[in-house]
């Protein structure tokens, strides 16, 4: 689970949340917003409980967003990455690196709306070349 920024030309910022699953390197979970709040991580992680359950490990990074969260009482558990080493979580930065080169590299972006069919339309109605 990650968090990518994507800026608008406009100086607006958002943030696209994306969950990966390991085992079959699919993207099971993504949305946008504009606050990356405690709360927005806690509610999607209910949600993907909701729709993978059974899921035992959730691996983020060292945001405040998914370390002030309690884990286990959603029945998984939380994987904690070494500050300064992306490759601990190596697959969701590839999937961040092709959503850049394969979508948002080619756009001016204005609006969250643009972005989201940008990403929808470019990158997950594609098969996954990562």
């Amino acid at each position: 689970m990650d968090f990518m920024t994507i800026d608008t030309i406009f100086g607006k910022r958002f943030y696209l949340l994306i969950v990966l699953k390991l085992s079959t390197r699919e993207i099971v979970y993504r949305d946008i917003t504009e606050y990356p709040t405690k709360e927005f991580v806690r509610q999607r992680i209910i949600e993907i409980q909701d729709r993978n359950p059974g899921q035992k490990y959730l691996i983020h990074d060292n945001a405040l967003q998914f370390t002030s969260i309690e884990y286990p009482a959603y029945g998984i558990e939380g994987v904690l990455t070494s500050v300064g080493a992306p490759i601990m979580n190596a697959y969701i930065e590839r999937v961040i690196g092709t959503i850049w080169r394969e979508a948002l590299d080619h756009f001016l972006l204005v609006s969250e709306r643009q972005i989201r069919n940008v990403v929808s339309e470019e990158v997950f109605s594609k098969p996954a070349d990562f």
